[in-house]
């Protein structure tokens, strides 16, 4: 399941530039937030439900597949681009681990509670608006419910 949804979002300065930082959200926790790019709208990448930020940085081409940047660095060639870390997903180190860039949240979370951490990180980060949302797999439904 993929979805790609425009949403209107709070405009805010962009300052540009790649950025990668934890971001206070309240409540004592924070997310990694990673944004590159400047433009509009602001696309936000939401990943599969065990995948970090890290894939949309990756590329795993074989012929006939031509060689191109990953998506992250693709998309921030021509406007805002953003992806983060929700807690409890997998980075692909070697070995693959756990993401320590966001705070860790204990049991299953519910979908209202994981879209209302990305509305908070969004807020928080003052990342501009509108949001394109792209989401892989679980990252669609995220996208659907944000919208």
């Amino acid at each position: 399941m993929a979805a790609v949804l425009l949403v209107a979002g709070t405009p805010a300065p962009s300052g540009g530039g790649d950025t990668g930082q934890r971001v206070d959200i309240g409540g004592g926790r924070s997310l990694y937030l990673h944004c590159s790019g400047s433009g509009s709208p602001t696309v936000v990448l939401l990943s599969g439900p065990h995948e970090a930020s890290d894939p949309w940085s990756l590329t795993d081409t074989a012929p006939p597949v031509p060689k191109a940047p990953a998506v992250f660095p693709g998309v921030a060639a021509f406007t805002r681009v953003c992806t983060y870390d929700r807690p409890g997903t997998i980075r692909y180190t070697q070995p693959p681990t756990l993401s320590t860039r966001s705070t860790p949240v204990r049991g299953t979370r519910a979908l209202p509670a994981m879209v209302q951490d990305l509305d908070r990180l969004l807020t928080a980060a003052r990342v501009p608006g509108p949001y394109l949302l792209v989401g892989h797999s679980f990252g669609g439904m995220l996208a659907l419910r944000y919208a």
